[in-house]
C-alpha cells in the first residue's frame, strides 16, 4: 500500500470608534456626543435547501468511502461544504475517497459559505427517511433545507404542513485537506500505467456510487502508485461524482 497518500490524509489532520463633536466654547460634559462610525454588519447564518433526492445521493454515495475507525473520528463523518451554488460531500477511510458535486441551482441554493462533518449513523439514518424520487415538482415537500449554527447542524425535511426539524451534533476536529489529492484532468491525461492492483472489495464499491442504470464507469491512471480515478460520466440527481481508488502492493 502507498502510505504517502494515507499520512496526507491523517495529517492534513473592533472596537467602536467614538468620535468628540467639537462645539462652540468649553465643552461641557452635557455637549460632547458619542458617534458610532462602525459600519453595520450583517450576520449570514450558512444554510443551504436542495432536492431532498439529491441531498440523499450526497449521503448514500458518502458512506461507500466513509470510514469506520472510531480512533480518527473526523474520518468518521460525512464532509459537506458549501458555496456560491455549489455543494460538495467527501468522504475517506484512508485507502479511497469520494467526492460528490452538485452545482445546478435547480438542485441546490446556499446562503453564505459553510461546512460540517455529519456522523455516519445520522447519514444512515436519513437515508433511510428522506425521499427516494421527486413527487411534487420540486415543491417544499421535495426539499432539503440544511443550518449551521455554531457546532451544531438542522436539518429539515418533509411534508410543508408537518416539516421534521432534526437537531444533529456535528463531528469536531478538522477534515484533511482533500483537494491536493484530487489528481488533475491534466494528471490523469497524461498518466500511464501498465499494472496496477486494486482492493477487490473497494474496486466494486464503485457500483454503490449512485448513478443512473446501466451507466459505465469511467476509470483514469497517473501512475501505479497514486490513485485512479472512477467516476460516472453523467451527473446522477444532479450531483457528479468523483471515487479516488489507492492500489495496493502486491508481495511475495
Amino acid at each position: 500500500m502507498y502510505t504517502g497518500f494515507r499520512k496526507d490524509v491523517v495529517d492534513s489532520g473592533i472596537m467602536s470608534k467614538v468620535e468628540i463633536i467639537p462645539v462652540s466654547g468649553p465643552p461641557m460634559a452635557s455637549e460632547v456626543s458619542s458617534v458610532d462610525n462602525t459600519p453595520e454588519v450583517t450576520v449570514t447564518t450558512p444554510t443551504f435547501t436542495m432536492l431532498g433526492v439529491s441531498f440523499r445521493d450526497m449521503l448514500i454515495g458518502g458512506l461507500v468511502a466513509v470510514g469506520k475507525d472510531d480512533t480518527l473520528p473526523v474520518l468518521t463523518g460525512i464532509k459537506f461544504e458549501w458555496s456560491n451554488n455549489e455543494i460538495t460531500v467527501i468522504t475517506t477511510d484512508r485507502y479511497r475517497m469520494a467526492i460528490g458535486v452538485t452545482r445546478k441551482e435547480s438542485y441546490a441554493v446556499t446562503v453564505g459559505e459553510g461546512g460540517f462533518l455529519l456522523p455516519r449513523t445520522v447519514a444512515a439514518e436519513l437515508v433511510k427517511v428522506l425521499p427516494k424520487k421527486v413527487s411534487w415538482n420540486n415543491s417544499e415537500h421535495d426539499m432539503v433545507t440544511v443550518t449551521l449554527v455554531g457546532d451544531t447542524v438542522t436539518i429539515e425535511y418533509g411534508d410543508p404542513g408537518e416539516r421534521i426539524v432534526r437537531p444533529v451534533r456535528t463531528i469536531d476536529g478538522e477534515f484533511p485537506k482533500w483537494r491536493s489529492l484530487v489528481p488533475t484532468d491534466e494528471m490523469l491525461s497524461q498518466g500511464s500505467v501498465t499494472f496496477a492492483s486494486y482492493n477487490p472489495t473497494y474496486l466494486a464499491d464503485v457500483a454503490k456510487i449512485p448513478h443512473w442504470k446501466d451507466a459505465p464507469a469511467r476509470f483514469r491512471f497517473t501512475t501505479n502508485v497514486k490513485p485512479a480515478m472512477l467516476d460516472y460520466v453523467e451527473a446522477h440527481n444532479g450531483v457528479k461524482w468523483d471515487y479516488l481508488l489507492m492500489p495496493v502492493r502486491i508481495t511475495g
